[in-house]
């Protein structure tokens, strides 16, 4: 990635609440171990029950949540938008994924594996403390419905 690209991911990065507890220095440790990569509309990002060691986050776009049946039919669960995360509990638990993820639209994802242990123990810290946020949010809508 070039260095004014950079420039620009981080400006975004800087606006989206996952990223607001890190530093400047932090968010160029990140953009030096992580992928950015763009999905068409449509692509499967991740697949139901295929292992994953990473997770994502939305830097542009949308993602749709699919769970599938029994009988093969798909069920919306959710759609997520620029600033969401999501494939956090696969890269925590080391479990396959529990559902498949479609780019609901053309979108940029930032995709963080386990070179995250790479990083300074602080940042590491940030990272799983925005897991634990985004956790805490999601299993608090669930227990309003």
């Amino acid at each position: 990635m070039e260095q004014e690209q950079k420039a620009q991911w981080k400006q975004l990065m800087k606006s989206m609440d996952f990223f607001k507890p890190f530093q400047d220095e932090e968010l160029e440790d990140l953009l030096k171990i992580c992928a950015l990569r763009k999905y068409q509309f449509n692509e499967f990002v991740v697949k139901e029950s295929k292992p994953g060691y990473i997770f994502f986050i939305i830097m542009r776009g949308s993602v749709d949540i699919i769970k599938e049946d029994s009988k093969g039919l798909r069920r919306r669960l959710a759609s997520l938008k620029a600033g969401d995360c999501f494939g956090e509990m696969s890269f925590l638990l080391n479990e396959p994924r529990s559902a498949t993820v479609l780019a609901g639209k053309e979108c940029f994802l930032f995709e963080v594996d386990l070179k995250v242990e790479e990083l300074k123990l602080e940042t590491q810290v940030k990272i799983f403390r925005q897991f634990a946020i985004t956790l805490s949010k999601r299993l608090k809508v669930s227990n309003l419905k």
